[in-house]
């Protein structure tokens, strides 16, 4: 705890000094109540569809408006895992599939348009001055 009361937090439960906080998390884990988690067929089932539908999105969408919609997707999930970890102490993790998705298509659609450049500049034989 901090000598001149520097280390108190707010809280849902009202102002807690941290020394609180860390013993409230370390008893919690001891216990094994908190946080749950979803059985690893429905974790494995919902990061499937996450990622279809970045995909998707990637896929159907030009790449500024698929970035915008992956966006859009990426809030939506800290939104709703935010509000679940709140409520029910549920964490699930999915942030960080669907940001490495997107980067993966980002990737994989730089490297197509660098194809494409060079077949357009570089490949046919006839080059124009």
């Amino acid at each position: 705890g901090g000598i001149y009361g520097a280390d108190f937090h707010a809280t849902r439960h009202g102002l807690m000094s941290g020394a609180s906080i860390l013993a409230n998390a370390v008893e919690t884990e001891l216990q094994g109540e908190f946080p749950k988690s979803l059985h690893w067929a429905k974790e494995l089932v919902i990061k499937l569809a996450i990622a279809l539908v970045i995909s998707f999105l990637n896929a159907c969408l030009f790449p500024r408006w698929a970035a915008v919609a992956v966006f859009a997707v990426v809030l939506a999930l800290i939104l709703g895992t935010s509000i679940l970890f709140t409520w029910n102490g549920l964490w699930l993790n999915f942030v960080f599939l669907a940001v490495a998705v997107w980067i993966e298509h980002l990737v994989e659609v730089s490297i197509q348009a660098q194809r494409f450049a060079e077949r357009l500049h570089g490949g046919g034989g006839t080059h124009h001055a």
